[in-house]
């Protein structure tokens, strides 16, 4: 029998569940690169609906209450933005992750329970997409969420991205690049520390 759109993607996810749960596990020791180029992998060759559900289940892991698969599932998440392409980079511009970015960098930092080294590796790596999508107005919205959350009193620290102007054309809001193509090309391999 032939398998149902619905059974593909629900396989595809249950692949994609399984690497990111390898590479961001609690039991690591240190960072996995093999597993987590593994991810990076799958993502550049899955279309867009995968690419929406596997950003979901990156912020699942981001939120773990383990603080080690916390800080891993943001080192995954930074060598996703590295070495997959504009389509994954477009599911950083959504509605989705926007609101999960304002809730763990501003609400959260209120919360006794939040960790304050995963704050902090969250806004490192905010600034350096500021830095890196500068030149491309698709996704310019990450610029506009990093100057709304200073705004708001967010605090971060001193960084090259402060001194970049804003876009000169700006899409009318977050969600508004939300993935519509691309190139899915890889952008370089990660670098292990």
């Amino acid at each position: 029998t032939m398998a149902t759109p619905g059974s593909r993607v629900l396989k595809e996810m249950q692949v994609m569940q399984s690497l990111i749960e390898k590479a961001t596990s609690s039991s690591n020791a240190e960072t996995e690169w093999g597993a987590i180029m593994n991810v990076c992998d799958k993502i550049n060759a899955s279309d867009l609906e995968i690419l929406s559900k596997t950003l979901s289940l990156l912020i699942r892991r981001e939120l773990f209450l383990d603080i080690n698969v916390s800080l891993q599932a943001l080192e995954l998440i930074g060598a996703c933005v590295k070495n997959c392409g504009k389509k994954f980079h477009l599911q950083l511009c959504t509605r989705e992750f926007f609101l999960f970015l304002e809730d763990f960098l501003r609400v959260r930092t209120d919360k006794v329970t939040c960790h304050q080294s995963a704050i902090v590796r969250m806004k490192a790596l905010l600034q350096e997409w500021v830095v890196l999508f500068s030149m491309d107005l698709e996704l310019s919205s990450v610029h506009m969420l990093y100057c709304r959350l200073k705004e708001q009193g967010v605090r971060f620290e001193k960084h090259e991205a402060d001194r970049l102007a804003p876009p000169r054309s700006v899409p009318s809001g977050p969600g508004s690049s939300m993935a519509s193509g691309g190139d899915g090309g890889g952008r370089g391999g990660a670098s292990a520390k």
